[in-house]
Order: structure tokens, then C-alpha cells, then sequence
């Protein structure tokens, strides 16, 4: 764990390194193992999990874990080896009885205080282009922490649902609304990679769903990087509530950039009621000369108070007990289908009401930019 070693890590994966460290001292916590070899306590993380206690660190051993996973219990931290350590189904909205349902993944409400390092959360269900073809690879409804993690998908991947959660140096890829939901949420130094669906082109990273101009979600991406196969047009979000709230703050953007920027879910007078904002945004991708003339721009202060540990209720960390250097680069995408390259946690927001439902996939025009 010392030595050459570690530092080679360091130098490839960044937080790679601390995960391994992680490792070593997570054994002399709490501790359960999953390993699908059957050299540890359990091969299954779902099993694990039904053993668990408040507070339990479970390790996830290198394997593919072809289950559905549900977390119940609060303060649970899962530690896996990153890029390696995948848990992995096929499902969709139509075949499970709701977007919700097809998660491979699941934190509930009262799970608060999760956090989960290293690991990779997959629905291999896509592409997908129908109607009832979302497929959800992490829906998460609580207080949560996410380093070094990948969530891999095609529509729908990460449902960031509701709560306060946090977001280092993840991977998260799909090629429509691949992060959405009502959560209040920052994403630091995270690769978004839009993939293309045969045919079709247009994708959307974000569909963010503030129901009221009173609430306080939204979703902040701070640095990192926006990424698109060759051929597609991305747009920065689609306002799926009246009042989405979206943030890029100083986030590197490709070409593969819609000039447009923002659409909105249905309704077009959504867009012009959200809050869709850049700031400083760096990368072809980033020219704002076509914007749609609702998108803002923050001022410095604005920005200030996203990018504010404040926004999610305090400063993130790794579990206690335990130390972490901040990572030297950022995630990069692989060259097929996904790659890679996560704190405790505090109280959850309330629900948000039920939203219309999203159509299952973007719209093969650029909407009107009025």
C-alpha cells in the first residue's frame, strides 16, 4: 500500500490512490467484504447490506455484481476498487413499472449519510430510443457522498432524486437527461460524456426538476469536464420543472456543444422560467454568442454561493477515520463505452412533488431560442 506503488496510482487515477489507502484502513473499522469469488463474507452486496448496521463500511472486492440493489440503512459506506468494482443490471421503465423502479442501484430516503468510493453503478439496458426505455443505473434519494465513482447508462442514468449530495471526480455518462431529478446537488470536478444512439444525435446532459421559485435545489457542476461521442449535439440541460435550477461553473466544454445551449422538457415556457446560468466556462463549447436569451450568466457573487459547501449543507469529506488527498487530474472517458474516475452527510430535503413525466427521448430539432 506504500511506496512506488501507490504513488503510480497516484499519478494515473488521482483519487485512485485513496482508495487503496481507504482499503487498508477500512479493515480496521467496521468492516464487511463482498467478493464474488467467495473470499469474503458475502458474494453478494445486497446480501451484505441485509446485514449491515448503521455505519457498516462494506469493501466490494474487483467483479461484476449482476443484482439489484436497494440501501436502507443509514450511514453505510461502500468502498470499491475503482473503474473494477461494478454493480450491474438490464431493466427500463416499461419492463420494471417505472423510471424509479429500473435503478439498478437504489438509496432510499432514510439512508442518509451514504457514501460509496471507488465503485461503478451500471444499466446495461440501452441504447434505448422508445418510449419506456429509461433506464436508471443509481437513484438516489438521500443525504449522499459519491468519489471516484462511474454511472454508466444510456437515458436517465443518474436520478439524483432528492436530498443533499455531492459529487468528486465521477464519470457519468448517457445520452438523454443522464442526470436529472430534484435533488440539491454539487458535482466537482465530474466528466459528463453524452453518447450517441445510432441515429440519433441530440442529447442532453441534465433535466433538473425545481417544482417552485421557493425551493432550494438545483444542481451546480464546478469544474470538470463536458464530453460527447463524434456527431452529437449536447445541450447543457432541459428544464423538466417550471423553475430548474442549473449551474456550470468554470466547467471545460467540448464543441459538441448545441450553440442553443438550453431546451426545456415539453412545455416551452419552461425554459424561460428556470434558472439556466454559466460562469466562466472554458472550451469551444463554452461560446455563448447563440445562447438562448433566457440562459443567464452568473455574477461573481452568485457564483460564490453555488460553488459554497453551503449549497448542500457544509463541507464534504472522506468518512471519519480516515484522510484524503484531493486528486490530481479528472476522470477521463474511454474510448467504447464508458471509464472512469467521491463524503459524509447531513438532513434530507422534502419531496418535491410529481412532475409531468419526461418524454423518453430529446426532440430531433433545436428548440425555438424565444
Amino acid at each position: 500500500m506504500e511506496g512506488r506503488g501507490c504513488s503510480r496510482v497516484s499519478r494515473r487515477k488521482g483519487m485512485g490512490c485513496v482508495i487503496v489507502m481507504l482499503l487498508a484502513m477500512v479493515g480496521r473499522v467496521v468492516g464487511l467484504i463482498v467478493a464474488k469469488d467467495g473470499t469474503g463474507d458475502f458474494m453478494k452486496l445486497g446480501q451484505a447490506l441485509n446485514a449491515a448496521s448503521p455505519g457498516t463500511r462494506i469493501i466490494v472486492k474487483p467483479g461484476e455484481y449482476r443484482e439489484k440493489v436497494v440501501v436502507t440503512t443509514p450511514n453505510i459506506v461502500l468502498i470499491g476498487t475503482p473503474g473494477q468494482s461494478v454493480i450491474v443490471q438490464s431493466d427500463s421503465a416499461s419492463d420494471a413499472g417505472s423510471t424509479l423502479l429500473s435503478a439498478t442501484f437504489t438509496v432510499k430516503t432514510k439512508a442518509t449519510g451514504f457514501v460509496a468510493m471507488g465503485m461503478v453503478f451500471k444499466n446495461d439496458f440501452g441504447p434505448n430510443s422508445n418510449v419506456g426505455d429509461q433506464a436508471v443505473a443509481a437513484a438516489i434519494m438521500a443525504d449522499s457522498s459519491f468519489y471516484d465513482c462511474q454511472f454508466l447508462g444510456w437515458q436517465d442514468t443518474l436520478y439524483a432524486k432528492r436530498g443533499r449530495q455531492y459529487y468528486k471526480d465521477c464519470y457519468i455518462d448517457g445520452s438523454v437527461d443522464f442526470a436529472f431529478g430534484a435533488a440539491t446537488a454539487q458535482f466537482v470536478d465530474c466528466v459528463l460524456y453524452a453518447k450517441r444512439r445510432g441515429s440519433l444525435t441530440i442529447a442532453s446532459y441534465t433535466a433538473q426538476q425545481r417544482l417552485s421559485s421557493t425551493d432550494t435545489n438545483g444542481y451546480v457542476f464546478i469544474g470538470g469536464h463536458l464530453k460527447c461521442d463524434a456527431g452529437v449535439r449536447a445541450f447543457l440541460g432541459r428544464a423538466w420543472g417550471k423553475f430548474a435550477r442549473t449551474v456550470f461553473i468554470k466547467v471545460a466544454m467540448d464543441d459538441c456543444i448545441d450553440p442553443l445551449g438550453w431546451s426545456s422538457v415539453g412545455d416551452s415556457d419552461m425554459g424561460a422560467s428556470s434558472f439556466s446560468a454559466e460562469y466562466e466556462c472554458t472550451g469551444p463549447g463554452a461560446d455563448r454568442s447563440g445562447r438562448v436569451s433566457w440562459s443567464k450568466v452568473l455574477t461573481d457573487a452568485e457564483a460564490a454561493t453555488f460553488s459554497s459547501p453551503a449549497f448542500i449543507g457544509g463541507p464534504r469529506g472522506p468518512p471519519a477515520g480516515t484522510t484524503a488527498a484531493p486528486p490530481t487530474t479528472t476522470a477521463a472517458p474511454p474510448t467504447t463505452t464508458a471509464a472512469p474516475t467521491t463524503t459524509a452527510v447531513p438532513t434530507t430535503t422534502a419531496a418535491p412533488s410529481s412532475p409531468a413525466p419526461k418524454p423518453a427521448a430529446e426532440p430531433s430539432s433545436a428548440p425555438s431560442s424565444a
